[in-house]
């Protein structure tokens, strides 16, 4: 597809819905852009320097895509081509879609909400306890069963039942093997997958695939 309003920056997320032809792209810069691909053109734009655009993400089914800037986390409905205020705390972005696309967990100061994208209804999950400050952002688990909320000033995360809102497990990155540090990217059930770094020597230093369970708090290398 070409247009006379392309992007200027490269593109990272693309989304595309088959029933409406209907694309969303967004760069690097955080610039967004929803096309029309009957007509190639543009049918809505959210500049980064006019909205000042922190963070952006699709939704796992193409539909939505979510953005934080000054204002708040916001829901732009790609066939509905209507914008959702979640009149949430917007920075640092502290949203995540659930993996089957049909929840999209948002945080209000130290709350965690969650809206249901097939009718619209919210409800709070649970609360966290921990400053919106010091949050390390948010992640659901694969079965969408789970979420962990990392802590940045303690390095502590916590793993909540979505269900219930309690806490069923609860780990520092300190703790996860003889690693520097260890990022967390993926949650599975009780593992958590990360990126941890290791020092080979005192000028060298590697990255690995860890795995880290949370009933026995036991660390592996994939």
């Amino acid at each position: 597809m070409r247009s006379q309003n392309r992007h200027n920056y490269l593109i990272q997320s693309l989304a595309y819905d088959s029933n409406q032809h209907i694309a969303a792209s967004a760069d690097i810069w955080g610039n967004l852009k929803i096309w029309d691909l009957n007509f190639n053109k543009s049918l809505q734009e959210v500049e980064r320097f006019s909205n000042d655009i922190y963070h952006s993400e699709i939704s796992p089914d193409g539909r939505f895509i979510a953005y934080s800037n000054k204002q708040g986390i916001f829901l732009f409905d790609l066939q509905e081509l209507s914008t959702i205020d979640l009149k949430a705390t917007n920075y640092p972005y502290f949203g995540a879609f659930s993996n089957d696309g049909s929840q999209f967990f948002f945080r209000k100061e130290e709350d965690i909400w969650s809206i249901d994208l097939l009718n619209g209804n919210q409800r709070l999950v649970l609360k966290s306890g921990i400053e919106k400050e010091n949050s390390g952002g948010t992640r659901v688990s694969t079965d969408d069963l789970l979420l962990m909320i990392g802590n940045l000033e303690t390095g502590q995360n916590n793993v909540y039942d979505i269900s219930t809102g309690k806490t069923l497990y609860t780990f520092s990155t300190s703790e996860v093997g003889n690693y520097i540090s260890f990022s967390p990217t993926k949650l599975y059930g009780d593992k958590v997958i990360g990126v941890g770094i290791k020092r080979k020597n005192e000028s060298y230093l590697s990255m690995v695939l860890v795995e880290y369970k949370l009933k026995t708090k036991k660390a592996r290398e994939l």
